[in-house]
């Protein structure tokens, strides 16, 4: 399992011209891809992704993939971790 942090590398204006390719894309890989549960971060500096791949070197190109990167406006950390424990039932509801 790993979890993706997004950042920001531009100010939000210049994501627009990229945000419907990147909504695209997400979308997609929230449909059909690894993505188990993402949102932004408060303040608005970027995302995290939590993703269900085997490799680093998957979540890696994952991240390499998401258009906001290709167009050098946002960078990933990538976070391996182990999941030892999980609670659905706290789980919040969706918003947005």
């Amino acid at each position: 399992m790993f979890l993706l942090l997004n950042e920001y590398l531009v100010e939000q204006e210049k994501l627009e011209d990229v945000h419907p390719a990147h909504g695209a894309w997400f979308a997609q890989q929230c449909k059909d891809g690894p993505v188990v549960m993402a949102g932004r971060q408060v303040p608005a500096v970027g995302g995290v992704v939590m993703i269900d791949v085997a490799t680093r070197a998957e979540a890696e190109a994952f991240a390499a993939l998401d258009p906001y990167t290709t167009a050098g406006l946002a960078k990933y950390t990538v976070i391996e971790f182990n999941l030892a424990r999980c609670f659905p039932d706290r789980l919040p509801t969706v918003t947005g």
